[in-house]
């Protein structure tokens, strides 16, 4: 597969988690605040998470549980988002 052909397939596809978590969010006309609500997670985490913003996440292990959260309330495999 050319080099062109492969960014053409990649047109559109999220790139990274935070990418990948708003656009599933996006895709099922969430806002973050809905997604607080499902998961009980702070918005400000949650988009922080969007942003890949991870210095301002608390502790390793609550914060890959914010993604398990996000991703399980937007429809993404949480295997891939961790």
């Amino acid at each position: 597969m050319s080099d062109q052909h492969r960014l053409d397939a990649d047109v559109g596809r999220p790139r990274g988690l935070g990418e990948l978590l708003r656009s599933a969010r996006e895709s099922r006309g969430l806002s973050l605040t809905d997604v607080a609500e499902l998961t009980h997670v702070r918005q400000e985490y949650l988009k922080a998470l969007e942003e890949g913003r991870y210095g301002d996440l608390p502790e390793d292990v609550y914060a890959r549980n914010f993604v398990r959260l996000f991703a399980q309330a937007v429809g993404v495999d949480t295997e891939r988002a961790l």
